[in-house]
Parts: structure tokens; sequence; C-alpha cells
């Protein structure tokens, strides 16, 4: 069996041998080391390697984020970033490469093989699990759950990435970093956890294949407060700038509802519009009385939904073709549509695209 390549993209010498010396020592086969973004594209297309490890802050025209997302759109190698103590700025801008973990400097022997272990592993079996996919779309047998697994592997690495990088920095320089940083890393932690929890609980409903077994265990609620909550959780887990309002025009904050379905049903349509949603975007949550029926409207200033998609917007894996880049799973919004259903409710989607989408979801006040 080869040893696995591995390229160094690190602008300071001294540590860039340093990174050499543990690798080559560890097994690896180093097959380069060059200082600049530009190289590293270049190095990558001639060479191939297994995993790339990458500084963030490369000097040149590009830095070494850059880099990755050029890397990473032709070539899908998995790369590691090297880092000391990266801004939450930063780390919003690594997220959208997919890093496969983070390296903390000073870099350690058993840091490094461990984080080129698990990022490997994980990298051979998201590959297994497209393959399969692949070849059975060549046959004209594609499955969807294959697809839809595959696209969660690639959420859940991400967010186990952040909660590595945030973990080991509170392990190995607690002492040294201020209150503030260590509240950061901490609500970083906290946030990757509510974002796998949404992950596992679409895998659930997806592997169970049938939504019979739904029970609506409503109990009384502060919806205001209730909804305020969700606010400032969907504001610490987003990765974009943008501002969440609430607006109530209950007379009366007292209803009864299933908390866990409400609350999957809103995190789920506000988590969506900040996605859509550019950076700065106000996102309006608005809360209503409709005779006996609580209204709950999410709208977002956003890319919007063409026409043709909005009937198939709560159909299983239906994604929009205007989504881009975006990530998304195609299930999220099948879940709220059979979470409201189990309320006896209603949901509807408004959609003009370039201007944005609002949802509106009625539920029996019980």
């Amino acid at each position: 069996m080869s040893l696995p390549k591995v390229l160094i993209v690190e602008d300071e010498s001294i540590i860039a041998l340093d990174i050499e010396d543990i690798l080559s020592s560890l097994g690896y086969c180093v097959i380069g080391t060059v200082e600049s973004g530009t190289e590293a594209i270049a190095q990558v297309e001639a060479t191939r390697p297994d995993l790339i490890l990458m500084d963030i802050n490369l000097k040149g025209s590009i830095d070494g984020i850059e880099a990755a997302k050029e890397i990473q759109s032709r070539f899908q190698i998995p790369i590691v970033y090297l880092t000391a103590f990266g801004d939450d700025a930063t780390l919003r801008r690594t997220a959208s490469t997919e890093p496969y973990g983070y390296i903390l400097k000073p870099i350690k022997a058993n840091d490094i093989n461990a984080t080129i272990k698990m990022a490997l592993a994980r990298h051979h079996a998201e590959k297994r699990i497209m393959d399969g996919a692949l070849q059975q779309q060549a046959q004209g047998l594609l499955d969807l759950h294959t697809l839809y697994t595959g696209t969660v592997a690639h959420e859940l690495r991400a967010q186990l990435a952040t909660v590595q990088l945030s973990s080991d920095i509170l392990k190995f320089h607690y002492q040294q970093i201020s209150e503030a940083r260590r509240s950061k890393c901490f609500l970083r932690i906290q946030a990757a956890i509510q974002n796998m929890t949404i992950l596992l609980d679409e895998l659930i409903v997806l592997s169970q294949n049938n939504y019979s077994h739904i029970q609506c265990q409503p109990e009384p609620l502060n919806i205001i407060s209730f909804c305020e909550e969700l606010i400032e959780e969907v504001k610490l887990i987003s990765p974009k700038h943008t501002s969440l309002v609430l607006e109530s025009h209950l007379t009366t904050p007292s209803a009864t509802f299933d908390p866990k379905l409400l609350r999957h049903i809103v995190i789920n349509l506000l988590s969506n519009a900040v996605k859509y949603s550019p950076q700065g975007g106000v996102i309006r949550l608005t809360l209503d009385r409709n005779q006996e029926q609580l209204s709950l409207q999410v709208e977002d200033p956003g890319i919007g939904i063409p026409p043709e998609y909005l009937s198939e917007m709560f159909q299983m894996f239906q994604r929009a073709a205007n989504v881009g880049d975006i990530k998304g799973t195609g299930i999220g919004l099948v879940i709220v549509k059979q979470f409201v259903d189990a309320h006896g409710g209603q949901i509807e989607v408004e959609s003009v695209v370039g201007q944005g989408t609002k949802f509106t979801v009625n539920l029996p006040i019980l």
C-alpha cells in the first residue's frame, strides 16, 4: 500500500520544515512544500496529493482559503487548515470550503497524525458513497437516499471540524486566551452541536421512511418567548451577518403546541431564510392570530424560488435550480410540512425570484 501523499502549503519556512520532518517521521510522503496559494494550485494540478495541509494566512494575491476554494472546485482533495487563533470571520470563510479539519500551531506530532488519519478516512468513506451513487445514476437507478447521505456526510464533517478546532483551542490555550475568546469557542461548539442535531433529526425521519408515527404532544407555551429563544439560537448557528426580527401582533402570548415539532418548524424556516439571503439582509418572523389559528410567517429578502419549483418545495430531495453552490439536503421542508400536518395545520409559500420568499404556517390553537 502506497504512503499517503501530502502537500504542505506554508509560507514560514521554519514551520514548513518542522511539519515536513514530523510527517516523514510518521510515515507520510511529502510531495512538496510551497509558499503561496498560486503555487499550491499549480502543484496540486501536477502531483494530485492525497491531502493538503493549508496555512490560512499566505502571502501573495490569494490566501489559503481562496486557494482551497479553487482546489476543491477542481480536484476534490481533502484540505486541513493550519491556524493559530482564527477569528470568527476567518472561520466563516473556511467553512465554505468544507475543511476536513484544523491543526493548531505550534504543530504537535500527535495532533497532526490524528487529524490527517481522520481526514483521509472521512474522504475515503465519502468517496465510496458518491462513487456508488454515480454508478447507480449511470445505470438509471439513482438512489436519492444515497445522495442525501453523502450530503449529510459533508455537512457533518464541517460541523465536526468546528468542534475539533474550538475544543483544541480550549484544551491547549485555555490560560492564554481571554474570557471572551473562551466564550466564543464554547458558543461555536454549541452551534455545531445544534446543526448536527438538526441533520440527525432529518436522518432519523428519512430512515423511517414514513410519517404516520409522528405524534403531536401539545403543551402550554409562551409563544413569544419561545420564538425569541429560537431566533437567538439561529443567530448562534448562522454563519452570516443577517438581522432576525420578531414582530408579534398577538394580544396574548399563551398557546398550546408541541414544542419539539414547533421548534423544528421555526428553526428550519429561519435557517433557510438566512441561508438564501444576502449579507445584511433582514429576516422577519411575524406572529399573528387568525381566528382560532396561530399565523406564523417567515419572510426573507433572498434569492427567491422560480415559479415552476413552488409546487415541489415540500417533496423529498427537491431543490430549486437557482440555489447554485448553496449547500442543502432537500429534505428540511419535507419534515416541516409533516410537522405542520401533525398539528392539523397548513403551510404555504410565496416567492419572487430576486426579491425573496415568504412561508406562512397556520396552526390550530389547541
